[in-house]
């Protein structure tokens, strides 16, 4: 016996019952897809007019995006499964100044490459670097946005050069911008020199002239400020960050440099890229978070291209997580705790800045929800993210004009409760998660101000969980059975005791 999928037409109510008459076991009926899972003695369904195709039920491993694209478009750990920026960089320039850029690799499939200029003539990659570089900007599989248009401005890297030649090389960058001055571009920088005022100065001209500079912070774990052009006020510096949101070293020696010059940070630890054989590695290095970052700006500018670059940076900066990261405060206390964040589809909701409602319990408040696309609709329950099924609060539900009721009962313990939204295309992808968090009060507004923990709901198989969004006394909350340590001191509630909710 075996079991197989067997796409079918027609009416499947006569299909099932000749199927079941022949000793074929129905297990699953998928109508909107019109597939049955069976399982059969036989692959052979010729004898039914009705199956289309069949196809034995194997096993298989879902293959998710990079991580390092997937951790961009989450708020929080564990990160969501998927990458859906509100775009893709639409057609926005992206100087990559680097070693070159070897534009037949796949991870080019969906943009274009140019080569603009190269200090030795030869547009060739030779050492893999720029090729990288641009794959996690704008790559089909590993680029923060794969449609915006790659310029490669070759330079010498790891040799000693004098600052003219990367005088040289920004002047090429400055003069092809100046063709089309009131749209705003993008330079990267995954290198770092000894500070020269000159290519700082230089550098403050290209933001003036329109073009967002993304420089790495670079990787001795030192002070930024020494450096060009990171340690300049007017780019973005960029640290990196792993899977678990830790700036940390990735080898002996090698880390985040630090200080306030260094303005956000990003995945940069062992983060998938392309090299020049062809295929994908992993690599670390704020080159690569820099390069995200690149990426990221890409969507800001698409955005919004009507604004300059000075405007798209400090939103982008100021669109960071803030107190995200775990890293060594000692060495990096001043350095900027935001972590990089794509553009989501923040229009989605009619008011995303009133995510926090007080309601008296035993009363009823009604939110207002508006969706506009790409988003069809509003999930509030059965919301998958990360590794849990997120549940509505049960206090809470939609109307019949698609809007919340929040009716917390007259028994329900004051406190901070949160709730998880999901946004969905037509095609049932989800968009974006939003949170609503509700201050339930008895008789007065500020019995919710002193701090609770929000309390949360998710399923485990037929168990529902209640998560505290922090948890004191090491993970004790009582009546409830505390488990799993979480960031910044969350853990989750399980067992018999949470059974009531």
């Amino acid at each position: 016996m075996a079991t197989y999928n067997i796409v079918y037409t027609g009416n499947v109510s006569e299909l099932v019952s000749s199927l079941t008459s022949a000793g074929i076991v129905v297990n699953k009926t998928l109508d909107a897809i019109k597939v049955l899972n069976v399982t059969a003695e036989s692959s052979d369904f010729s004898a039914y007019s009705q199956v289309t195709h069949v196809e034995e039920d194997v096993t298989t491993t879902p293959v998710l995006g990079a991580w390092a694209l997937n951790r961009l478009n989450s708020k929080m750990l564990p990160m969501r499964n998927v990458y859906t920026p509100k775009n893709f960089g639409e057609n926005v320039t992206v100087y990559v100044m680097d070693s070159g850029i070897d534009g037949t690799h796949s991870e080019f499939s969906e943009t274009s490459v140019i080569q603009l200029y190269s200090y030795n003539e030869d547009p060739q990659d030779e050492i893999g670097h720029g090729t990288a570089i641009a794959s996690l900007i704008a790559g089909a599989n590993v680029g923060a946005s794969k449609h915006a248009l790659l310029k490669a401005v070759k330079i010498e890297t790891g040799v000693e050069i004098p600052v003219s030649n990367l005088l040289t090389a920004f002047d090429a960058v400055l003069a092809d911008h100046n063709l089309t001055p009131s749209v705003v571009k993008v330079v990267n920088c995954s290198w770092s020199v000894a500070k020269s005022l000159v290519l700082d100065l230089k550098i403050q001209e290209l933001k003036d002239a329109g073009l967002v500079v993304v420089a790495s912070a670079g990787n001795t774990i030192s002070d930024a400020n020494t450096l060009s052009p990171v340690g300049l006020n007017t780019v973005i510096g960029v640290a990196a960050s792993d899977a678990f949101d830790r700036v940390i070293s990735w080898s002996a020696g090698a880390g985040s440099n630090w200080g306030p010059d260094v303005d956000i940070t990003a995945p940069g630890i062992d983060v998938e890229i392309a090299n020049i054989a062809g295929g994908l590695t992993e690599g670390s290095g704020t080159s690569y978070a820099a390069a995200l970052v690149s990426g990221l700006v890409c969507q800001y500018i698409a955005d919004e291209p009507t604004k300059s670059a000075a405007d798209i940076q400090s939103e982008f900066i100021s669109s960071g997580i803030p107190d995200m990261l775990f890293r060594n405060e000692n060495i990096y206390g001043t350095t900027p705790n935001l972590l990089a964040q794509a553009l989501a589809h923040r229009e989605l909701f009619l008011s995303p800045s009133e995510s926090y409602h007080k309601v008296k319990r035993g009363t009823e408040l009604i939110i207002p929800l508006t969706v506009s696309s790409p988003a069809v609709s509003v999930r509030i329950d059965d919301i998958f993210w990360g590794t849990h099924v997120r549940d509505c609060l049960p206090f809470v539900s939609k109307n019949e004009d698609g809007n919340l009721v929040v009716a917390p009962p007259a028994d329900l313990a004051v406190g901070g409760y949160r709730m998880f939204l999901e946004a969905v295309n037509a095609d049932g992808e989800q968009l974006e998660i939003y949170v609503i968090r509700f201050g339930v009060y008895e008789e007065n507004e500020t019995e919710v101000d002193a701090g609770q923990p929000d309390t949360y709901y998710s399923r485990q198989g037929d168990t529902v969980v209640v998560r505290l969004d922090a948890c004191t006394q090491s993970c004790q909350y009582y009546p409830y059975e505390c488990y799993e340590q979480f960031k910044e001191g969350q853990c989750g509630c399980g067992g018999n005791n949470c059974s009531g909710f």
